[in-house]
C-alpha cells in the first residue's frame, strides 16, 4: 500500500518518515559534496483549535530539534527553518493528531529568490494524464492535478537560497528498491511520456550536466526521501522542464538499465506568506480536502 498516498495514522506517518531520514541515510544523498542542506523556512496550514494545539506542535517540533519561529492560531499557520526534509516536519505535525498542509518554502532571512514544485507521476499514467500535470501544475495548484494510474509517485520542491545553490526537497513510493537517479530534463514535454523531456539540462556556458541532481536510495517499501544542495542550479531557469527519476543509478552506463520511472513538471509555487488560498480554483477543494490528498 502507497503511504504517501493514502490517508494514513500520524504515529504511522512519523514512524516512516523517522526512519528514511535518520535510519536510511542514504535517502538523504547528496550530488558531489557531502556537507548538511542548507536550512529552509517551511510555511504550514495547521489545524490549530486550542492553546493546546498550539503547545503540542511547538512542544513536539522543539524537541526534534526544529527551530519555530511562529505557531499562530488564529491563521492556523506554523512557520520553521530547518534542513531536515519537509516530509520529517510533516510527520512530526501530523503525530499531534493535527493535519498539516505545506503552504510554501523560502530561503531563511525572509528572502524569496525563488520556489518551485513539481508532482512526479509513474510512467505507467497516459499521456493524457501527464498533460493534467501540465495544465493544472500553475503557481500554487500543482498538486491538484488528476491522479493517474502510475504507481510511481511524489512531490519535489526547489528552494533557492543563493545565487548559486538551489535546495530540492523531495519524496517518492512505489519506487523498485535500491538506487534511482533523480535528474532535471531539459524540456517539459510530456507528450511521449518522460522519453520526450531528454536530454538532461545542461548549462550552456560550461557545458556541466548541472541537472544531475543526485542518486536517492528506495527502501524495502519503495519509499524515499531526499534533500539535495545544487550547485548552479536556479529556480528561474527550470520553470517548466522536468524532473524525472530514473530506474537506476545515474552513474549507471549500461544501455539496458536505463529507463525512466517517473516524472512531471516543474511550476513555480509560492513562497512563505504568499500562500493564502482556502479554496483551490483548480479543484473546488478546501486546503484540508487537498491536503488528504497530498503526497506525503
Amino acid at each position: 500500500m502507497d503511504w504517501l498516498l493514502r490517508k494514513i495514522s500520524p504515529s504511522e506517518a512519523l514512524t516512516r518518515a523517522t526512519s528514511e531520514t535518520l535510519d536510511h541515510k542514504t535517502t538523504m544523498t547528496q550530488p558531489v559534496e557531502q556537507t548538511e542542506a542548507p536550512a529552509t523556512v517551511i510555511e504550514f496550514a495547521v489545524q490549530l483549535q486550542s492553546q493546546k494545539d498550539v503547545d503540542d506542535v511547538t512542544k513536539t517540533l522543539n524537541d526534534l530539534g526544529i527551530s519555530v519561529s511562529e505557531v499562530d492560531q488564529k491563521s492556523q499557520k506554523v512557520v520553521v527553518t530547518t534542513s531536515l526534509p519537509s516530509t520529517r516536519v510533516h510527520a512530526a505535525i501530523a503525530n499531534t493528531g493535527r493535519q498539516a498542509v505545506v503552504r510554501g518554502c523560502s530561503a531563511p532571512e525572509g528572502a524569496n529568490l525563488g520556489t518551485a514544485v513539481c508532482m512526479i507521476l509513474g510512467e505507467k499514467g497516459t499521456s493524457e494524464d501527464m498533460g493534467a500535470v501540465k495544465s493544472s501544475a500553475t503557481a500554487q495548484d500543482a498538486s491538484a492535478a488528476s491522479e493517474p494510474v502510475g504507481m510511481v509517485r511524489g512531490l519535489v520542491r526547489f528552494v533557492q537560497v543563493s545565487e548559486d545553490v538551489c535546495v530540492v526537497d523531495g519524496a517518492a513510493s512505489g519506487l523498485q528498491t535500491g538506487t534511482h537517479g533523480v535528474r532535471v530534463n531539459t524540456y517539459g514535454d510530456l507528450t511521449d511520456g518522460c522519453s520526450s523531456t531528454e536530454p538532461v539540462y545542461t548549462d550552456k556556458v560550461s557545458g556541466e550536466a548541472i541537472g544531475n541532481l543526485g542518486d536517492v536510495e528506495a527502501d524495502t517499501h519503495g519509499h524515499t526521501s531526499f534533500k539535495f544542495v545544487a550547485r548552479n542550479l536556479r529556480v528561474w531557469d527550470i520553470i517548466g522542464r522536468a524532473v524525472v527519476i530514473d530506474s537506476s543509478s545515474l552513474k549507471d552506463t549500461q544501455e539496458e538499465n536505463k529507463g525512466s520511472v517517473a516524472c512531471g513538471l516543474i511550476a513555480r509555487s509560492a513562497g512563505v506568506g504568499e500562500n493564502i488560498k482556502k479554496v483551490c480554483a483548480c479543484s473546488g477543494k478546501t486546503l484540508w480536502e487537498e491536503g488528504a490528498d497530498e503526497y506525503y
